[in-house]
């Protein structure tokens, strides 16, 4: 399991669940649904009329905690680490 956490190379500080507003519990399905959701309004070619940085960080947060979550071991580690 410690090699998956290493593997694996999220970072500790944040917590993809409240970076997605969803609950800790929640199924693949719902942490797609509140990926697509929060990267619709964050996307830098979206949001590129009135872009700003703290947007362009928003995004890259998200994204990073899609990709951890929505993979059941990655997402196992994380909460085992939080």
């Amino acid at each position: 399991m410690l090699k998956l956490i290493r593997k694996c190379g999220f970072s500790s500080k944040k917590d993809y669940y409240i970076i997605l507003g969803i609950d800790r519990t929640a199924t693949l399905e719902e942490i797609k649904d509140a990926y697509i959701t929060k990267a619709k309004i964050y996307h830098p070619d979206v949001r590129s009329d009135n872009l700003q940085t703290s947007d362009t960080d928003n995004f890259k947060d998200i994204a990073e905690a899609y990709a951890v979550l929505s993979i059941p071991e990655s997402k196992l580690s994380f909460d085992l680490l939080n």
